[in-house]
């Protein structure tokens, strides 16, 4: 039967549901006597639940199904093949878009590896090429899926080989957002960007990356590159108590890497050198160009401690051989060093950050925290 509210919309909910149930086709479906019906109307007449259902959307369907065998089962395979089109639509769209960041990759790998064509690397046009066809891969993807890890990930590695370095910085920052914690790769190529940024605000960022790269895990390369970064920190300090507070957090960390490393024994290098150590600074220059001959970064620090000790042939030796490690052609001249890119350091905080580092690492060798 209809429903009495299409007749009477003011009708009480427990009163139709009295109705209906009075009314229904099926004699199971009714009240088993008239006292049991008068016993519903009585709960409802003094405010109580009456026993007496309303039909669900599922009665509904059940019944129409029942009433309707063909119509309902032609509405149950258009159901289906709706979802399986819906299904197998996006499973093609994700294909679709994994193929692009697939190709994404493939550009910035022949843009910046140095052995694509044939034994040389990507000339800077072809470089230039090749990144931008990426970017425009992953923009593709962002512009339907703005939650894509990846494509945001893609992008920012593009700006960052073009030295886009505001841009690398909000798309590193869009792929971090989408993750739970911090993730290794993404901390060290926002260190670099945000070292290259330079700005007060980039460096209180920086500090924050190097203290959460060695959080997750203290590995010597780790362990390296926020010693690296300490030393451009040192370089910048004029007062020679804070140079020196840094200088021994750097030692504290070379200190943990064990194992035979070119990176670690050259930046043990630098350390004598800023402690105005020149000669020992040079023996162990010599001594690490030695031994990993083979490290394109050893040649290239090595450089850098030659030329600031003035001594210009041998640092262009050293760059010429890190440049030939590179698979690049020797430079003519020796070129400028790179001015370090850093705001005025306030000793505060260089200070409060040193302490965490500090609590990271314990004491030092002579069992106190050089920091307190």
């Amino acid at each position: 039967p209809p429903r009495p509210t299409s007749l009477r919309s003011d009708l009480p909910r427990g009163l139709e549901a009295i109705t209906l149930r009075a009314l229904a086709k099926r004699p199971g479906q009714r009240y088993g006597s008239a006292r049991e019906m008068a016993d519903d109307l009585r709960r409802f007449l003094t405010g109580d639940r009456v026993f007496a259902r309303l039909p669900t959307p599922a009665d509904r369907v059940f019944r129409m199904a029942r009433t309707h065998p063909l119509l309902s089962a032609l509405i149950l395979i258009i159901m289906v093949l709706s979802v399986g089109a819906a299904v197998l639509y996006s499973d093609r769209q994700h294909q679709r878009l994994q193929q692009m960041l697939d190709d994404a990759e493939l550009q910035i790998t022949k843009g910046t590896s140095r052995q694509v064509y044939g034994f040389r690397p990507a000339q800077p046009a072809e470089k230039e090429t090749l990144l931008n066809q990426a970017r425009r891969l992953a923009t593709a993807v962002l512009s339907e899926d703005e939650s894509n890890f990846t494509a945001w990930l893609i992008r920012a590695r593009v700006h960052y080989h073009l030295e886009e370095w505001q841009d690398a910085l909000y798309d590193f920052d869009r792929a971090a957002a989408l993750l739970n914690g911090p993730r290794e790769d993404i901390l060290t190529l926002r260190i670099r960007t945000l070292h290259e940024l330079g700005d007060a605000t980039s460096l209180a960022r920086l500090m924050h990356d190097l203290k959460s790269l060695l959080q997750l895990d203290q590995s010597p390369s780790n362990l390296y590159t926020v010693a690296d970064y300490m030393l451009r920190f040192a370089r910048a300090i004029t007062d020679p108590a804070g140079r020196e507070r840094v200088l021994t957090r750097v030692d504290t960390m070379l200190d943990l890497i064990t194992e035979t490393n070119g990176p670690a024994a050259i930046a043990r290098a630098h350390v004598l050198l800023l402690r105005g150590r020149d000669a020992e600074a040079i023996a162990a220059t010599e001594k690490a160009c030695g031994v990993f001959y083979n490290e394109e970064l050893v040649h290239e620090e090595a450089a850098r401690i030659y030329r600031a000790l003035d001594q210009l042939d041998q640092a262009r030796a050293e760059a010429s051989m890190a440049r030939l490690l590179r698979g690049e052609e020797p430079p003519a001249a020796l070129p400028e060093p790179r001015a370090e890119s850093l705001a005025t350091l306030d000793t505060d905080s260089m200070r409060a950050w040193l302490e965490d580092l500090g609590r990271l690492f314990g004491p030092d060798k002579s069992g106190r925290d050089p920091h307190k």
